[in-house]
This record gives structure tokens, C-alpha cells and sequence, in this order.
């Protein structure tokens, strides 16, 4: 089955009186989870559950993320291993930031999104904007890598000017946004222990790919980004040392999540069954990496070379995974965390109930189906 990839922005053209009707948009605990290694739940399916899968016709969707991203590693390999296939669709891949795709989930003209949270969806609910955070897609947890960090320039860690996060103040930085999103958040619990904050350092935002050319011509001092440019940036010589983020704060678990429309969450077996197919991905990586299982990590790893998540089989294996959760599980409070950390930026004005964006019954009836 041909599958199809479109650039956020030229799609997007095509769609803007849709999203100006269907947007007005300005902009409990962690959950507790088995330990990286564990094979009962993160086990991959079985060949015979892969046979016994029932083949449905087609249902066109479109989904934001399946990009070379690592936290899209589940959806990279529920389409190359064909679980969307069995599972009934056909998804048609887009590029958009994770702002950009709050007014199109909104609107319905996204079914599936991926990405991190941000001031932007809290606004858009805040406006009467619906859509669903359904299920983990990329986390920092105990006993695993922190796959984002910094990246010090390599002439800077060399001479021991900076070696750590304790050493960034005044130094020139770049990265993604840091104002009301996961990013400032971890910066701000990196840098508070030694007593100053991101406003102590100079900060451009940019494009992970652009954090990297700037780090290696030598305009900032340090990149604030996440795999697989923290590996890449010490391979190409950019970066001396790349120091990952802390695992065990709150506050910064809960990185990158997947999203439903509430259009898309209405068809209950349809969202089901893409969950279902997601999941299996997940348990594959998961496997995989954190797992032992030797044969499968070979083959997930080509799987996602191919997909360009990686630029060699040296850099993929340099490459600080992700947790993904095998039961798709969310930290609802590291959730509740960011958007305190949004409203004490003045971003947003006024907090939601987290909970009520947060709707893990897909996961929850998706896991009912799959092997344990």
C-alpha cells in the first residue's frame, strides 16, 4: 500500500478556510510504570497474532507525525510492519509543529496528531476547542535514557568552559521554544539547582536542524534539543559532550504525546482499532531496544534507518532511546505540571482540568486486545 507524506505547509494552504471556521485558537498522580526492561507488557506481538489480524478495508486518515522523529518510532513501525494496514487504514502522513495542530485537531481536519504540549492547547480549550491527549509517545522514566538534553559546543567542553547545565550562565543557547512547553520547563528545573534561570542565558529558538548548524558554526554555545540530534552533533564534531535530562523529575516525564480529533474519538472501533496498531509498534520498539531481544532490535533499527530516523547504523546506536510505554500509559501529572509552568509564563490565563483532556479508554480497550 502506497503511502503518502505531504508537507505541513503546502497542505495546509489547502485548508485554511476550514481551520479560520473551526478555529478561534490564540495562542491524580504519575502513572507508575514496569521498569524499561520488562518483557511481560512491552513483548512484541506474536507471528500468530500477526496472522490471525483481520484485514479491513481501507479508511483514509490523515496523521500528523510518522516523520524521522525518534518519539515517532511507534508509528514508523506500525506502518513499515503494516499494523495500520491490518488495522483498516490508510494514514496519509503530514508535517506540522505541535501549535500548528491544534486548530486542525480542533477543526477535524487532522484525525491523528503527535507531539509535545504546549500554551497552544490549553488556550484552544480554554476557547471551547476539543480534542483528546490518548496516549504516551515518547517519556523520560526511571532506569531509562533521557533522549533530550544539551548538546556543548565541542571547542567549549574541551577546555572545560562548560561541561554541564551548571556552567550555562550567560551563555548563548538555541532550540525549541521554551516559553510554556516542556522545553522551558526542563530548562527551568536544569538550571534552578544552580541558582539562575533561562532568563540568565541568551536563548533563539530554532529547528532542531538549525540548532545544529548553528552549533556547529559556532554561533551558540550549546543546543537545547532532542535525539537523534544530540547524537549527531557529537558524531559530526558540532558538540563535544551531549548531557541528557534529568529522568527522574516530574515536571519533565511526559515529553511527547499522541492526540485524537474528536471527530476521530466519536468512532470508538476505528479509534480503537488505529490504537491497537500503534500500540503494536510501541511493543516492538520497546522490545527492541530496552528488551534484549538481539533479532528484533536488528530489524526495528532498519526499519527505522530506512525511515531516515538515523543517518547511519553508528548514529542510531548512539542514540539515547525513548521510553514508549507499552500499555500507551500517560503521566498525567507531569501534564498538570507543564501547564502550571505555562500559566506561571503568562501564556495562559486560565487552567484547565488536565483530566478532561486526557482520555485513556483507547488504550485502555486496545491493551484488552493485544497479547500480554
Amino acid at each position: 500500500v502506497g503511502v503518502t507524506r505531504t508537507r505541513g505547509r503546502h497542505w495546509l494552504a489547502s485548508l485554511v478556510v476550514l481551520v479560520l471556521v473551526g478555529s478561534a485558537c490564540g495562542g491524580g498522580g504519575g502513572a507508575t510504570s514496569a521498569a524499561p526492561s520488562s518483557a511481560a507488557s512491552s513483548a512484541a506481538p506474536t507471528a500468530a497474532a500477526t496472522a490471525a489480524a483481520t484485514v479491513k478495508p481501507l479508511r483514509a486518515i490523515k496523521v500528523n507525525g510518522g516523520g524521522a522523529k525518534i518519539a515517532d518510532s511507534a508509528i514508523i513501525i506500525a506502518e513499515a510492519e503494516g499494523f495500520f494496514t491490518q488495522a483498516g487504514f490508510k494514514p496519509e502522513y503530514v508535517d506540522f509543529s505541535g501549535p500548528q495542530s491544534v486548530p486542525l485537531l480542533a477543526s477535524g481536519a487532522l484525525d491523528v496528531s503527535s507531539g509535545q504540549v504546549s500554551a497552544a492547547l490549553f488556550n484552544a480549550w480554554n476557547q471551547g476547542l476539543r480534542m483528546r491527549i490518548v496516549a504516551d509517545k515518547g517519556s523520560f522514566r526511571p532506569g531509562s535514557p533521557g533522549f533530550c538534553g544539551l548538546a556543548i559546543r565541542k571547542d567549549l567542553y574541551d577546555s572545560g568552559k562548560i561541561r554541564d547545565w551548571k556552567d550555562l550562565k550567560g551563555a548563548k543557547l538555541g532550540g525549541s521554544a521554551i516559553d510554556g512547553g516542556v522545553t522551558g520547563l526542563r530548562l527551568q528545573d536544569e538550571l534552578s539547582p544552580y541558582g539562575f534561570t533561562a532568563k540568565d542565558v541568551t536563548y533563539t529558538v530554532l529547528t532542531f536542524p538549525d540548532t545544529l548548524a548553528a552549533l556547529t558554526g559556532g554561533s551558540i554555545d550549546a543546543g537545547v534539543f532532542c535525539e537523534p540530534f544530540l547524537a549527531r552533533s557529537v558524531l559530526t564534531g558540532a558538540a563535544g559532550a551531549a548531557v541528557s535530562s534529568s529522568d527522574t523529575d516530574p515536571g519533565t516525564r511526559q515529553v511527547a504525546v499522541l492526540f485524537y480529533s474528536e471527530k476521530f474519538a466519536a468512532d470508538k472501533e476505528a479509534a480503537t482499532d488505529f490504537m491497537v496498531a500503534y500500540l503494536r509498534g510501541a511493543r516492538m520498539f520497546q522490545q527492541a531496544f530496552f528488551g534484549g531481544d538481539a533479532a528484533l532490535r536488528t530489524r526495528v533499527s532498519a526499519i527505522l534507518l530506512k525511515a531516515g530516523t538515523a543517518k547511519s547504523q553508528a548514529e542510531l546506536e548512539k542514540i539515547r532511546m525513548p521510553y514508549l510505554d507499552p500499555d500507551g500509559k500517560i503521566d498525567v501529572r507531569s501534564l498538570q505540571l507543564q501547564q502550571d509552568y505555562a500559566v506561571q509564563s503568562g501564556l495562559v490565563q486560565k487552567s484547565v482540568d488536565v483530566a478532561q483532556i486526557v482520555d485513556q479508554s483507547f488504550t485502555e480497550a486496545a491493551v484488552k486486545r493485544l497479547p500480554k
